[in-house]
């Protein structure tokens, strides 16, 4: 028993302590067992390392008249876990706390100091995160009830004038038969179909509260039912009536054209500073909202009718001032 601790231990201390400018010798090796009330000759760490070398780990040495080892390789690497420590940090639905201890976890995958590269690197997020506590239980519920195909009942809540978490319709039972997480502009939400409404909706995962999954079995998927669909309807400038628009652009806007309807849409020179595109949108105030954010360097062609609702939208916008 006590030669399977050690053989761990040692593989601990080279999992958290080693990379290629930090090496160890095996008298460092054999000092990190003295807190266990352990230690080894010098033969035996070799046969450790051999052996953890033979089952996969990626263990190099650099020889000299005192070898020294490391771990010369990791799942994950410094800048993926920068990545995925960003992608925590900047998710508005997990709480500050939670973040917190992701960014631990997710550094420990790259030993102390690389670790310690990492928190050097940080961006502190100063925005708004939620206080709801239990997003990351209702996750792991969602996933139990698709899992094993169950409905799921939860309250939803929203906020008063004083700031206050207000539980809609008097704390009213929601029931659905959840499909999938869907991550979208920052926001985490539960996507699968209301009998209430008689419809595949979306909530979002922040705003739900004490959720429970029921022993009813979820009813299917719509048969033509798509992911992809629904996603570009709900949360993109394609929800409601489907009309081409020809937009006039400066160059500087292909990007964010390209960035709001990918790279399928016709685009025609007109000179040096401008180009037409055409785009299949929706006549929406999401799209018309758009379109008035470019400040002038955007501007609808064609149809008419688009033309004559965003005139309507800021003859609105111009009462209202």
């Amino acid at each position: 028993m006590k030669n399977s601790i050690r053989l761990l231990l040692i593989l601990k201390y080279l999992l958290d302590h080693t990379d290629k400018t930090h090496a160890a010798t095996v008298w460092e090796m054999n000092e990190s067992l003295k807190p266990h009330q352990l230690d080894c000759d010098r033969r035996t760490i070799y046969d450790y390392i051999t052996e953890l070398q033979e089952i996969g780990y990626p263990i190099e040495c650099i020889h000299s008249t005192q070898n020294r080892y490391y771990i010369k390789r990791r799942e994950f690497s410094l800048p993926e876990v920068k990545l995925l420590v960003d992608a925590v940090q900047s998710s508005r639905f997990i709480p500050q706390e939670k973040s917190r201890e992701l960014v631990e976890k997710l550094a420990g995958l790259i030993g102390e100091h690389q670790s310690e590269i990492l928190k050097r690197q940080l961006y502190v997020e100063s925005r708004f995160k939620t206080d709801n506590f239990d997003v990351i239980e209702t996750v792991e519920n969602v996933h139990q009830a698709i899992a094993a195909n169950k409905k799921v009942a939860f309250q939803y809540f929203d906020y008063n004038l004083q700031k206050e978490k207000i539980l809609k319709f008097d704390g009213w039972k929601y029931k659905l038969s959840p499909y999938v997480l869907v991550w979208n502009n920052d926001q985490y939400y539960l996507v699968g179909y209301f009998e209430k409404y008689e419809k595949v909706t979306k909530f979002r995962l922040d705003r739900i509260t004490n959720l429970e999954i029921l022993a009813e079995e979820r009813i299917s998927q719509p048969e033509h039912f798509s992911v992809v669909d629904f996603f570009e309807k709900e949360f993109s400038m394609l929800a409601g009536e489907h009309c081409k628009v020809e937009l006039l652009c400066e160059n500087k806007l292909i990007g964010s054209l390209i960035d709001k309807f990918g790279t399928d849409f016709q685009v025609e020179t007109v000179d040096e500073e401008h180009f037409k595109a055409t785009v299949e949108v929706a006549r929406s105030g999401t799209f018309y909202g758009w379109v008035l954010a470019s400040q002038g360097a955007m501007k609808i062609v064609s149809p008419t009718s688009a033309k004559n609702d965003l005139i309507k939208l800021v003859s609105i916008y111009q009462e209202q001032i």
